[in-house]
């Protein structure tokens, strides 16, 4: 049930947020919450982002985009609550919720400060050269990527803001090797900005889920 998996993935990190002081904003991401697909669009074998990111290109559309769109639309709306110092915002997330604070991070100035947990990895090494299911999804496409490089070069685009990687030992949507190599990556790329201490990482024992060992004392240290 939806405690249960609540509570296995540490998932409330909004709600623990919010106990710490922050003022929290979170939106559904296209295609969860509010915003899912009607069960009569997805066929019993197929991912209901696979078809929403179909459904969206059709239309010229990408998901990811329009989903940093929206989240930058949220941080409008922070930025002007009359309770929120619009100087300190940060954002927060796993999984797919580590996909946008990602992307956010990177695209918008007005924040200041990421958690990145169960996202730091790479597309290349997770999806080509490994004998199992690839972990990612039409909502999380982004065109053109291997061209350029991969997702520690994405996260790399956020350098100099402080950054926290959260990385489960017994990762089962990633491969923990290939996170902690993505991790390396990214490090030498804090290193090259000048930034080498404003990266750091909470590699704890667990699988797929919200850590938040290091999370409220690296936000309180940086906002």
């Amino acid at each position: 049930n939806h405690l249960a998996f609540v509570q296995a993935h540490n998932y409330d990190y909004a709600v623990q947020a919010a106990r710490h002081g922050y003022v929290v904003i979170a939106p559904d991401w296209i295609p969860f919450g509010e915003r899912a697909l009607p069960p009569n669009y997805i066929r019993t074998w197929r991912d209901a982002c696979d078809v929403a990111s179909m459904a969206s290109l059709y239309f010229g559309i990408s998901i990811l985009t329009q989903n940093v769109w929206d989240g930058m639309r949220a941080v409008d709306l922070l930025s002007r609550d009359p309770h929120v110092d619009a100087r300190r915002l940060g954002v927060i997330g796993l999984s797919y919720g580590g996909t946008m604070t990602s992307h956010l991070l990177v695209n918008d100035p007005r924040l200041k400060v990421g958690v990145v947990s169960g996202y730091v990895s790479t597309v290349r090494e997770d999806a080509l050269t490994r004998e199992r299911t690839m972990n990612s999804c039409g909502a999380q496409h982004l065109p053109g990527l291997l061209r350029h490089g991969d997702l520690p070069e994405v996260l790399g685009l956020a350098a100099p803001k402080p950054m926290l990687c959260e990385v489960g030992t017994h990762e089962d949507c990633f491969h923990f090797p290939d996170m902690k190599r993505a991790f390396a990556r990214l490090s030498r790329i804090y290193a090259a900005a000048g930034a080498t201490d404003r990266l750091e990482a909470d590699v704890f024992v667990g699988k797929h889920m919200w850590s938040g060992r290091k999370a409220w004392s690296f936000l309180e240290k940086w906002l």
